[in-house]
């Protein structure tokens, strides 16, 4: 099924509004403190879900959603596992 103009539009902007959002996030990890910034990187998931949702009516399946926690789980634990080590 070829692409219509209007969604060629919002993949336009989509990827404009990435490109932005990752510059500045590599941006705030050369500045800041990793241990704060690494959650906020998380919310990508969170906001891809939401305007994938929003925009294309698309939800992921089980398996992807499994995959994205499994993501978010690792994060999570590293964090954990960083503060307990610079607490000794």
């Amino acid at each position: 099924m070829p692409v219509e103009e209007v969604q060629s539009w919002y993949l336009a902007a989509c990827s404009l509004l990435i490109c932005t959002a990752y510059f500045f996030s590599v941006l705030a990890a050369r500045v800041g403190e990793l241990s704060f910034v690494a959650p906020f990187r998380y919310t990508g998931l969170l906001w891809a879900l939401f305007f994938g949702f929003l925009v294309y009516g698309e939800w992921p399946t089980h398996l992807a959603l499994a995959g994205a926690g499994l993501v978010v789980a690792a994060g999570l634990y590293t964090m954990w596992r960083e503060a307990k080590t610079k607490k000794k």
